[in-house]
């Protein structure tokens, strides 16, 4: 990052008041120097000439402290330095511009404006320390930098403002209102969780980011369209939208959103999560106000989702005609019902023996292959008992088999109530009780699994 590589011995040293009386002698450059501050200092913005650049300075020592005592137009450019023990702190500082190119930063930088046209900070290292932003800066440009201590934006009002290309430990924004609000292609590596509270923005783009640790949004008012675009959580970061209310279109399409959460979100526009991937998700006092479209979503541990939220995305997939996810989460729906009831008679014992006689014969994805084989399975078996219970007395030998597999393809018509061992149409013998029972409760299942194949079959049809 850095393009010099200079000797401490052939830079000039400045100290305190050889820096101070530089500065206020109008001087607008400040070159390869190494300025050791054995005092905090102040410097008062006014006293400046109008554009002050600091390029491939050393710094020092103790805090150095900017204030404006009078509107100002000052330009303020550090380029190529590096702070080592200084905290750096803008206080309540009015002017033009302030710039921090290709600068690290060991300690604090904390702007506080009271009216910053542009604040631009491309390729920065802020490397144990927190990047705090207060007050009303214009546009806000960070670019390519490395903010291992943080950002911290409170009470920030700012027409722009964006982050771009950069490695970010931990992000919190804190009651402020952007118009532009744009964070993209970044990597939040893993930290402490980011959060953004009670804030407002116009226009949001949080697309392309890449996240290994936990991201919410509490209290969140977003004015127009809004977009969380192509971003790629680990599987076992939460990301959480609580409290909030989305007044325009919002877009989370092709984004893999780890452990996802909404709580109280009101979605007054259209909502998209088209080709979304979760790991969880939890949809808890959700209103869909508008389209909202799941299309080809995926949820990788999709037993881990209450009924509640597999139900909102089923009805609003119903909603947009969208008959394949649908029934997909319809099955999804079922088997979170399935698992729900217990064996007990009053707790839901006659839905568990209908919902498991469908895991039998289709699942709950109403599978035709499914449906065919537990048809021919279990007319196998009720006619294999049935011709035991004929034939016990007999020897086994192969004309038995012959008789045996003939009868079994007859067994297989439901409405055929003969004796299928029976060469013309003759009924079962009375005294065979069991050979009925055996025999009706055959023919229901082959019914059964029939019909069920049947809607396997229908299952796209309105």
């Amino acid at each position: 990052m850095y393009r010099f590589n200079l000797k401490y011995s052939v830079m000039k040293i400045l100290k305190n008041i050889e820096f101070l009386e530089q500065l206020q002698s109008g001087q607008s450059l400040f070159y390869q120097l190494d300025i050791r501050l054995s005092l905090a200092v102040i410097i008062d913005l006014k006293k400046l000439n109008n554009e002050v650049v600091f390029r491939e300075c050393f710094f020092k020592g103790e805090k150095i402290t900017f204030i404006s005592s009078e509107i100002n137009d000052v330009a303020l450019s550090f380029n190529n330095c590096q702070f080592f023990d200084n905290d750096i702190f803008f206080d309540n500082v009015e002017c033009r511009e302030i710039a921090f190119n290709e600068v690290s930063v060991h300690n604090i930088l904390s702007i506080d404006a009271k009216n910053i046209t542009k604040l631009s900070i491309r390729e920065f290292s802020g490397l144990k320390s927190n990047l705090v932003l207060q007050g009303n800066i214009d546009g806000v440009n960070i670019f390519n930098s490395k903010c291992f201590g943080g950002i911290i934006c409170q009470n920030v009002f700012c027409k722009f403002f964006a982050i771009t290309g950069s490695y970010i430990s931990d992000l919190q924004i804190m009651h402020c209102k952007y118009d532009s609000f744009n964070v993209s292609k970044n990597f939040f590596v893993e930290s402490a969780d980011h959060y953004t509270n009670f804030s407002i923005f116009e226009t949001f783009e949080f697309s392309k980011n890449s996240i290994d640790s936990n991201f919410n949004f509490y209290g969140c008012t977003f004015s127009k369209i809004t977009r969380f675009e192509n971003l790629d959580l680990t599987p076992n970061s939460k990301f959480g939208i609580i409290d909030s209310t989305f007044n325009d279109k919002v877009l989370f399409d092709y984004s893999s959103l780890g452990k996802f959460k909404l709580i109280n979100v009101d979605f007054v526009n259209e909502a998209s999560f088209q080709e979304t991937c979760f790991t969880e998700i939890d949809l808890v006092k959700i209103y869909f106000k508008n389209n909202v479209l799941f299309d080809q979503i995926e949820i990788r541990n999709i037993n881990s989702c209450n009924r509640k939220t597999i139900r909102t995305i089923k009805q609003q997939l119903q909603k947009a005609e969208n008959k394949i996810d649908y029934n997909r989460f319809r099955a999804y729906e079922l088997h979170a019902y399935y698992r729900e009831l217990n064996w007990k008679w009053s707790e839901g014992f006659r839905d568990k023996v209908v919902l498991g006689a469908t895991i039998l014969s289709t699942g709950f994805d109403h599978s035709w292959r499914r449906a065919l084989g537990f048809t021919l399975g279990f007319g196998l078996l009720f006619y294999s008992l049935f011709f035991i219970s004929v034939n016990h007395l007999l020897d086994w030998d192969l004309s038995n088999w012959r008789e045996y597999g003939t009868g079994y393809f007859r067994f297989l018509i439901v409405t055929d109530l003969y004796s299928p061992l029976a060469n013309g149409r003759e009924y079962i013998s009375n005294t065979n009780f069991l050979g009925w029972i055996v025999f009706i409760l055959g023919k229901i299942f082959i019914a059964f699994g029939i019909y069920e194949m049947i809607q396997a079959f229908r299952k796209f049809k309105a």
